[in-house]
């Protein structure tokens, strides 16, 4: 196995093998900002072994929010963590294609909308580490979509500090090709 692809905890094997992980009664995976950038998206982009986690590979922007907590529920109740290759697949000027998924019609299921200004995330010596973005789950079809419950939060890097990447020679590393996604459901009324 590659050191940075942990199997899904949707597959009984992982699930077993989660319960093996040696974690404290009461354990709960609430990483920080920071921690999900630097342990986990940093580690994945220079092919670093990830410590335990419930993160998930999967082309999060071929699914709706519904289809991935459903496929995935054994991962999380409340959030699921994704590990997806970076596509500008959200509504944002000039962006082509929002879409999620399809319909038997060939029409969308709903689309992911930004909402905000992008965050900073910095390291204690202010260095910026990494971006956040806040996205908005649509049904429908753009720009007229109905607003849903759904959230996501992006994380991506787009350049890994020298700090982290000491002694580490890749001349065709792209620092862009994968971005970590919390989806979970706003709990304020729409």
């Amino acid at each position: 196995m590659e050191p940075n692809h942990q199997p899904s905890l949707s597959t009984p094997t992982a699930a077993a093998s989660a319960a093996s992980l040696n974690l404290p009664l009461g354990y709960r995976f609430c990483p920080t900002d920071k921690e999900l950038i630097l342990e986990y998206l940093h580690k994945k982009l220079l092919n670093e072994e990830l410590p335990p986690n419930r993160f998930v590979d999967v082309e999060l922007y071929e699914h709706t929010p519904e289809q991935l907590s459903a496929s995935h529920a054994m991962i999380g109740k409340k959030e699921w963590y994704f590990f997806t290759s970076k596509k500008r697949n959200y509504l944002k000027t000039n962006t082509p294609n929002p879409a999620v998924g399809s319909g038997d019609s060939g029409s969308t299921n709903g689309y992911w909308k930004e909402i905000g200004v992008d965050k900073i995330i910095r390291d204690r010596s202010a260095t910026t580490i990494g971006i956040k973005k806040i996205l908005m789950f649509y049904e429908g079809e753009p720009p007229n979509g109905r607003k849903t419950r759904w959230m996501m939060d992006e994380y991506r890097v787009d350049d890994v500090p020298k700090s982290i990447t000491a002694g580490v020679n890749y001349p065709d590393m792209r620092f862009d090709a994968w971005v970590l996604c919390k989806i979970y459901r706003n709990r304020t009324k729409l």
